[in-house]
């Protein structure tokens, strides 16, 4: 049996009640200057963790606004209706952006300690037959990707930095590719069509400048032959015409699947991209209401479904649609890039479903900046995430993130 949903039976039997949320905002010169970090706490002491990613500050009003009234004081018995509550004034506020946002932050924390007071891992608790760990590719970036974005598509990058992944790419694909291919990786993704897309206005680029953003396509197979799966991503920067030049280019390297070359909503990109190709086409980490992911799967314009769990409705929404799209014959992968939470919410999904493709791992984040923020129990090996036994998410957020220059914490009390 799957959990798709939180009850009034998910937190035990206790009477305890919501005491406190907490929030952090990482703020500039943070290397993920637009992540929030949330810890909702009961009266037992017990906690959960949630986080989600751009304009925390919005992000954290709106809890402070909307969630926190409803949630302060709030016995956990109680608890079952308020995803639903809260969706439901959103719908009437029509707070689809931060606001939904935030409330995918709050679902997670809750889902996160209602398997802490069941005393088992997320992944048992929404299934006790799922995995220990979980295939990952290597979305290739470095620690500094999100330390100047505002929108998606906007990383940065740092040449003179050996973990750096983007920079490696750009630089010699072929030799990245060899040491992943060593690290046990069998897929890679990488966007070497953005900087084109943003030169020509996503129109349809001529075939000298396809021929020369190909150049780091061109040496991952000469390097590593068909030893790892290629994605390409192309953050939505492409009109329909220009996606579907894009999508020709890439059909002679074999690429595993084409991934937003045209942005999701409306559809009427995908549709021509869908008809203009035969490559897998995954969509989308831009899509975030159930409403959304419905059109996408009735259009049939998608090969493989995205979802990102702090921007799509938290684990309530993330199994909800896992199972939307199971219903349609389709996999789905769970976004990575934006944050710690984000990424073991994703891949603790994962391990509980039976439809999942493959999940979505940036190692130049795991193992720099992630670890700088909290504490956690997984590892990264052989090309597979290991979910560790500890209770809930198994993710603690650093004890002195407090304290540090540029963060700014608030803390919200029951009265």
């Amino acid at each position: 049996m799957t959990a798709v949903a939180l009850t009034s039976g998910s937190f035990g039997s206790s009477d305890a009640t919501i005491e406190s949320i907490e929030g952090w905002a990482l703020g500039a010169g943070s290397s993920l200057p637009g992540l929030l970090l949330i810890r909702i706490t009961d009266s037992r002491g017990l906690s959960g963790t949630g986080e989600t990613h751009y304009v925390p500050e919005a992000c954290w009003a709106s809890i402070e606004a909307l969630f926190a009234p409803r949630l302060l004081g709030r016995t956990l018995s109680d608890l079952g209706s308020f995803f639903a509550e809260s969706l439901s004034a959103l719908r009437r506020l029509v707070g689809m952006g931060a606001e939904y946002r935030a409330l995918s932050a709050v679902d997670v924390a809750l889902w996160d300690l209602a398997a802490r007071s069941d005393g088992v891992p997320l992944r048992r608790f929404l299934n006790n037959d799922s995995s220990d760990a979980v295939t990952v590719y290597n979305s290739c970036v470095g620690p500094s990707y999100t330390s100047t974005a505002r929108v998606p598509g906007d990383g940065n990058f740092d040449l003179t930095d050996p973990r750096d992944d983007y920079a490696a790419w750009m630089s010699d694909a072929g030799a990245l590719a060899h040491e992943l291919v060593d690290l046990g990786f069998s897929a890679m993704k990488l966007w070497p069509f953005d900087a084109l897309a943003k030169r020509v206005g996503g129109e349809v680029p001529t075939a000298d400048q396809l021929e020369e953003a190909c150049r780091p396509l061109r040496q991952i197979r000469d390097a590593v032959g068909d030893q790892i799966d290629i994605m390409i991503d192309g953050h939505g920067l492409w009109t329909p015409a220009g996606a579907v030049a894009v999508a020709e280019a890439c059909s002679v390297f074999k690429v595993r699947w084409i991934e937003d070359l045209v942005l999701a909503h409306p559809l009427d990109g995908l549709r021509t991209l869908r008809a203009n190709t035969d490559l897998p086409i995954l969509a989308s980490e831009y899509l975030a209401s159930v409403e959304e992911y419905s059109e996408l799967l009735e259009a049939k314009v998608a090969d493989i479904v995205m979802i990102d769990p702090t921007w799509a409705g938290g684990i309530s929404h993330g199994m909800r649609l896992a199972g939307m799209a199971a219903e349609g014959g389709l996999n789905v992968s769970y976004h990575d890039c934006t944050g710690p939470v984000t990424l073991l919410a994703g891949a603790t999904m994962a391990s509980a479903i039976p439809n999942h493709d493959i999940q979505e791992l940036a190692r130049g984040l795991f193992n720099y900046a992630y670890p700088d923020l909290v504490d956690w129990d997984c590892v990264l090996r052989d090309g597979r995430l290991h979910l560790g036994d500890a209770p809930g998410l198994g993710i603690e957020i650093k004890a002195d993130l407090s304290e540090r220059q540029g963060i700014s914490y608030r803390r919200l009390d029951r009265r």
